[in-house]
C-alpha cells in the first residue's frame, strides 16, 4: 500500500498494511520515549507502538498535533503503528521496480529505493519496516 506523510508517497509491503484507524486518545508515552516513538496505544486488546516520522520527512514540520490517521503494520509478531496523513492506493510492485538509493548501488535505511510513480513526477520511497522498528 501507499501512504502519505507531509507530502511524502511511502511504499509499505501491502500484507504488512493491516488498517488505518483514527490517532489514538489512549496514547501513554513508554519510559523509553526517543526519537520517533510517541508512546504505545492500544488496538483491541493488544499493545501498539506509535511511530511518527513527520520530523525525519519533512524539515520544520508540525508534530505537535495528530496526524489524521494511524497505519496499523503487522510486524514481527505484533502491531505498529505509523502516523500518517492518508492512504493513497494500493501498489502492485516487484522490489527490481525499485531503485535503490544507498552507496554503490545498496539499499540502506529508512527509504533504502525508490519508485517513480506511473506519471513519472510521483516518487514513491519503500519504507524500511525493520530499519523503523530497529
Amino acid at each position: 500500500g501507499v501512504v502519505q506523510i507531509n507530502g511524502v508517497y511511502l511504499a509499505v509491503v501491502a500484507d504488512a498494511l493491516m488498517e488505518a484507524v483514527h490517532w489514538p486518545a489512549d496514547l501513554h508515552p513508554h519510559p523509553l520515549t526517543r526519537g520517533a516513538l510517541r508512546g504505545v496505544f492500544t488496538l483491541r486488546g493488544k499493545p501498539v507502538p506509535l511511530v511518527d516520522l513527520r520530523a525525519q520527512l519533512a524539515e520544520g514540520g508540525d508534530m505537535s498535533s495528530p496526524t489524521p490517521l494511524v497505519a496499523i503494520l503487522k510486524y514481527g509478531g505484533g502491531y505498529l503503528g505509523l502516523a500518517i496523513d492518508a492512504v493513497c492506493d494500493i501498489l502492485k510492485a516487484r522490489d527490481s521496480q525499485f531503485s535503490p538509493l544507498g552507496p554503490a548501488g545498496s539499499a540502506v535505511g529508512l527509504l533504502p529505493s525508490l519508485l517513480l510513480g506511473a506519471e513519472k513526477s510521483r516518487m514513491i520511497y519503500k519504507l524500511d519496516l525493520a530499519f523503523m522498528s530497529g
